[in-house]
């Protein structure tokens, strides 16, 4: 097994400057919300409900529905429950959202969601014959949607083992998520400016 050489420079936690928050706060929170379209006519991304004797179907249509369900409804109840409780979010948005859900998009982008690349539809990205291409697509949707480009991305379905992580082009300096690389913030080099990447929960894209 090849294991990837684009890594970021190691560095042991015990010999980092340690991270202050404003206000002598001990614990930030970045809330994250995955808006993603999921193809009917491909196998689903996640099934919650297992496929009778191990054999998926497609179309998929019990695990296809309750991800309908939650651009119909699912969705609606977060917003609500977020802009109640006034908390700023950051969607992880497929670009394709913005086309085929632009009520569930245009909702995000006027309670002043950050729009975060996740490619155009949900799928494996380290599958794809051109990353790059697809990058840049999903760039260029969410720009035309939100009125500027976003500062970051996380390729969707990108954790698989011996896999070289998805490029995502940045401005001169952003903030990315990381599922595995540390538990505070490290600094990394990008080709333009540099990028601070930072725990949550969800795999992410390593800039170059």
């Amino acid at each position: 097994m090849k294991l990837p050489h684009e890594r970021f420079d190691y560095s042991a936690i015990v010999d980092r400057r340690p991270w202050r928050l404003p206000r002598g706060a001990r614990i930030a929170v970045w809330t994250i919300v995955n808006v993603e379209e999921w193809d009917i006519e491909k196998p689903m991304a996640r099934q919650y409900l297992t496929a009778p004797q191990g054999v998926s179907l497609v179309p998929d249509v019990p695990n296809w529905a309750w991800h309908d369900y939650g651009m119909r409804v699912g969705f609606w109840r977060l917003l609500e429950a977020l802009q109640a409780r006034k908390v700023p979010a950051t969607t992880s948005i497929n670009a394709s959202v913005c086309n085929h859900y632009p009520r569930v998009a245009r909702a995000m982008l006027e309670a002043g969601w950050e729009f975060m690349g996740h490619g155009v539809r949900q799928g494996a990205m380290h599958l794809l014959p051109d990353q790059r291409a697809a990058i840049r697509e999903a760039v260029e949707i969410l720009t035309k949607f939100t009125g500027k480009k976003p500062r970051a991305g996380s390729a969707p379905a990108s954790r698989r083992r011996g896999r070289r992580s998805t490029t995502w082009p940045r401005p001169a300096s952003s903030t990315s998520p990381t599922g595995s690389t540390t538990t505070s913030p490290t600094r990394s080099a990008p080709r333009a400016g540099r990028s601070s990447p930072c725990p949550t929960r969800w795999s992410s894209t390593t800039s170059r």
